[in-house]
């Protein structure tokens, strides 16, 4: 498992028109084999996000021991685990692959893995500001 931590400001105007603030604490990234669960868990008020999200055989570790040669075969599966986990504030798939991805067949026969990264994000917050008649109102 690896974490990387980080804050990003998306979207900030001048005079006050419209200010996003998106903090993103920690993202996990981990391999899952096959067979074992994936699962995810944040925080009250935060929601899972599906970062990133591969099926295959990327590279060698801990679920690929030898190369076949079908070494960096994937599929990627962002669209399939973002809408099994993310906007919910647990998520947990039993013993992994599903049918779905199965069906992917991203290195022919062999067997693949999940390699995810995920974050658990709380809402963002917004500001409005309108500028009427030489006053600034916040909504």
């Amino acid at each position: 498992m690896s974490r990387r931590q980080f804050s990003i400001t998306v979207g900030c105007t001048k005079k006050g028109k419209i200010i996003i603030f998106f903090n993103i604490f920690s993202v996990i990234e981990m391999e899952y084999c096959a067979g074992e669960n994936f699962e995810a868990k944040c925080g009250e008020n935060e929601v899972i996000v599906i970062e990133k999200a591969s099926y295959g055989r990327m590279r060698i570790g801990k679920c690929v021991k030898r190369d076949f040669g079908y070494l960096g075969c994937q599929a990627d599966i962002l669209y399939h685990m973002d809408r099994l986990c993310s906007g919910k504030r647990e998520c947990k798939l039993i013993k992994i692959p599903d049918q779905t991805l199965r069906d992917t067949r991203p290195c022919s026969e062999l067997e693949s893995y999940i390699h995810a990264s995920h974050f658990c994000q709380k809402g963002i917050t917004v500001y409005i500001h309108l500028l009427i008649n030489q006053s600034l109102y916040r909504l």
